[in-house]
């Protein structure tokens, strides 16, 4: 009797496991999915700490937008000319050289070098200056009527000095945050003004050689599809207008699905929807006093994502990639990702929220190019719940939140789909981040039974185990060698190895890490197999190349005069067979080397002047790659 009291008290204790039962639709089709990432404030880079929050957003989080924010756009502080149609480069060359224009510039460049160019998207945050917007009031200013080819020329001047002078990679700009209200852009009176002033964008791209720059617009703060019409009406626009944009603070996707209704049924259907900035709304982030970022706010940030995708969104940019000031608002702000972990501090540093774990959750696993496909069914207590499908990578992904106190049971059907051994599990809950669940088995290829834990962002996701290195950087024969192979999909970790056939070039090795390392003592271009194994032991092959070079190095010394050596120091010539960085060094007893200049070429043959005028003593040169 007392065991039976016992069985049933923990059964009335126990929670109730609820179910659902969907099927993934493959052949119901929706849009195809850009990517995610963050608006990215120009003003907070550095080299110190600011480099490892874009590289945990990118490796870590997957993202691959970044809104490069430069605020404000009142850099042209006079007129610099009365014709707007020269540009007076003396000046702009000024403006743009400045220190805090090159921490725009440097930001772009660290993306680019980090593989995001066409995710680089410079984007013009603030009010304006006096002459161009009729006030210097913020709260005043509205873009003076008949000014608007000198607004085009200013943001022209800068995506111009971007692309020519500063070489950056980029392909879109998104020339005028929220012009429908004043303070957050360069404030326009309508949609008939905001329409002519970006034909005079585009007009001045085009005839200045940047017809390859895109505009994204137009970055509305509310009532999204207010300037919409005007823009598909207008085809000049639509013909540089590459996604149609819009901001969403709010728990609905209607702003969304109404924009990308009026795209789909304009003359522009190819034209994709952007959430330029979502977040939960922070009362308090802006000006300068930091929000409750509980677990209801940061699983908040995910929902608003997935309900945008649902809304029709191609892309999502979350506000914000971290804590940073702005000088619009005159405070800093506080949505971040990452935490500013001191704001007064030297050298700041920063410190992931829990909603960057959360949207991990979708811009991991979600990759550009996947499309998302209905879910029908009885989803509940799943909601959102979302599918897509990538054709490319053969991947299948299921992002949702399980809104329930208690564990919850997913059971599936994948139809019209590829068939899968089965979908790996990985969830973020107030107390995990990312955490993984183990794999789900896939009966047949097409059904599944996947028990979700409770209150948890979660993902369901199959991807065919590949390596996605093919060809290394080139080597140098005696030179010290070491680079990474990389592999996507199946379940991590994995162990490489060289396929029992074959080996690596002479003086190599590849670890089980995936490191390819050691000094190469062969020259000669090489294709050799490598085998990758996940932790279920799946395994795939992959040849990679790798070419290795002999390094031949020359110095030579160019007739010279006296009087030529007198005034110019003495030359030498340097020719190789190998592009990049020389450092010629001298010495006058073959002990204390000195640097004389570092010597940068593609190829051929340069010229190095020594600073240093004749001298009695004979001096020793020698060149380092």
């Amino acid at each position: 009797m007392k065991l039976q009291t016992l069985y049933l008290a923990l059964l009335l204790l126990s929670p109730t496991l609820h179910a659902a039962t969907v099927t993934i639709q493959g052949a119901q089709t929706n849009q195809v999915i850009d990517g995610f990432g963050v608006n990215a404030n120009h003003r907070s880079w550095d080299t110190n700490n600011l480099p490892s929050v874009l590289d945990a957003l990118i490796d870590q989080a997957g993202m691959t937008l970044f809104r490069v924010i430069y605020d404000n756009t009142d850099w042209e502080g006079t007129n610099d000319n009365a014709d707007s149609t020269v540009f007076n480069w003396t000046n702009y060359n000024a403006i743009y050289s400045s220190a805090e224009f090159t921490k725009l510039w440097d930001m772009m460049a660290y993306l680019n070098q980090r593989g995001i160019t066409n995710g680089a998207i410079m984007n013009f945050m603030g009010y304006g200056p006096a002459w161009l917007c009729g006030s210097a009031n913020f709260s005043n200013q509205v873009l003076t009527a008949g000014l608007e080819d000198e607004w085009a020329e200013m943001i022209a001047s800068a995506i111009i000095y971007a692309r020519n002078t500063r070489g950056l990679q980029f392909r879109s700009v998104m020339p005028n945050n929220e012009p429908d209200i004043v303070r957050e852009g360069i404030h326009v009176s309508g949609a008939s003004q905001y329409i002519t002033a970006m034909r005079k964008l585009a007009q001045k791209l085009d005839t200045n050689g940047l017809g390859d720059v895109k505009l994204i617009g137009p970055d509305l703060s509310g009532l999204a599809t207010g300037y919409v019409p005007s823009m598909l009406a207008d085809s000049l626009v639509m013909s540089k207008v590459e996604h149609v944009s819009v901001h969403n603070y709010v728990d609905s996707n209607s702003d969304t699905a109404n924009t990308r209704t009026l795209v789909q049924n304009s003359a522009y259907p190819d034209r994709t929807v952007w959430v330029t900035e979502y977040n939960v709304w922070c009362s308090t982030c802006d000006s300068g006093t930091r929000g409750t970022y509980d677990w209801t706010y940061c699983e908040g940030t995910a929902k608003y994502l997935l309900n945008n995708l649902l809304g029709g969104a191609s892309a999502g940019m979350v506000y914000e990639g971290y804590d940073s000031y702005y000088a619009h608002h005159g405070a800093w702000g506080f949505w971040g990702l990452f935490a500013v972990d001191n704001e007064n501090a030297l050298v700041k540093t920063y410190t992931p929220r829990k909603h960057f774990y959360t949207l991990s959750q979708i811009s991991k696993w979600v990759r550009p190019g996947a499309q998302r496909i209905d879910v029908t069914g009885t989803a509940s207590p799943f909601s959102p719940l979302v599918a897509f499908k990538h054709t490319g990578l053969g991947q299948i992904t299921i992002v949702g939140i399980n809104t329930s106190g208690s564990a919850a049971t997913l059971n599936g059907a994948l139809a019209s789909l590829p068939t899968v051994p089965y979908l790996n599990l990985y969830y973020t809950t107030a107390t995990t981040n990312l955490a993984n669940g183990g794999s789900v088995p896939v009966t047949n290829g097409t059904n599944f039974s996947a028990t979700i834990p409770a209150d948890c962002v979660f993902t369901l996701t199959y991807s065919p185990l590949v390596v996605t290195t093919t060809n290394l950087p080139s080597a140098e024969i005696g030179g010290a060698y070491s680079f990474p192979l990389a592999a996507s999909g199946g379940v991590a970790p994995y162990v490489w190895g060289v396929a029992s056939n074959a080996s690596a070039p002479l003086g190599l090795t590849l670890s089980t890490n995936g490191v390819v390392s050691g000094v190469p003592s062969s020259a000669g271009q090489y294709n050799f197999p490598v085998v990758v194994t996940d932790s279920t032991m799946a395994q795939v092959s992959q040849n990679v190349n790798l070419g290795i070079v002999e390094l031949i190095l020359t110095l030579g010394v160019p007739p010279q005069t006296a009087a030529e050596i007198g005034s110019l120091g003495f030359r030498l010539t340097i020719s190789a067979n190998l592009p990049g960085t020389y450092l010629i060094q001298q010495t006058p007893d073959l002990n204390a080397w000195v640097d004389v200049q570092a010597v940068n070429y593609s190829n051929g043959v340069v010229e190095v002047t020594n600073p240093r005028v004749t001298s009695a003593t004979a001096l020793f040169y020698r060149a380092f790659h």
